[in-house]
């Protein structure tokens, strides 16, 4: 069977977290009722921790913490442990491959890593056998296996991986444009 995650990208995370806009709280409790099945990479989870942090200070950081949290409580989300999200968001930006597929598809190099681990999410829950070990198969994050046990679980075998987003300069991107036919950019609100 096959199902849409969607994966979320950090403005709608800020959204959500500050409650700012209607259509940002019915996400949310969409997701906490389990109405959507969601992906929450590890570099939106630490750009979403920075953001807050850097625009509310302490209390800024503690509803990205309590948001996070509430997240990864969430049957049908898929989010990285509040205490081992972390990663290095500017050396990712920076990386050859995030600026080549930030070039290919016109985009802005803070959004490319969104759209390779959708990309990446929708190979692997497809390849993913244990006994086949091809590349493609080898999860890159626990949160890869956590998504594929959800997945099993509701007999979804293949998923194409929507991005929800409020930015304009990533609404625009086309990933089949580039041969990428599994994921999709959605705006947020339509």
């Amino acid at each position: 069977m096959e199902a849409t995650l969607d994966v979320l990208d950090t403005q709608l995370l800020v959204y959500m977290a500050n409650e700012a806009e209607p259509w940002a709280v019915e996400i949310h409790e969409e997701i906490l009722q389990g109405e959507r099945i969601v992906f929450l990479p590890r570099y939106v989870a630490t750009e979403f921790y920075q953001v807050m942090e850097r625009n509310r200070g302490e209390e800024g950081a503690d509803i990205a913490w309590e948001h996070l949290t509430t997240l990864s409580e969430t049957p049908a989300a898929v989010v990285p442990h509040p205490n081992r999200f972390r990663v290095d968001v500017h050396a990712i930006r920076n990386h050859a491959t995030t600026r080549t597929l930030a070039a290919v598809c016109d985009m802005e190099p803070k959004d490319a890593p969104i759209l390779a681990t959708a990309y990446r999410l929708t190979e692997f829950i497809e390849a993913y056998d244990p006994p086949n070990h091809s590349q493609e198969a080898i999860p890159n994050d626990p949160e890869e296996f956590r998504l594929k046990r959800l997945l099993n679980e509701v007999g979804v075998d293949t998923i194409t991986a929507r991005i929800l987003t409020n930015e304009t300069n990533f609404i625009g991107v086309d990933p089949d444009s580039v041969g990428i036919d599994t994921v999709t950019v959605k705006q947020i609100p339509e």
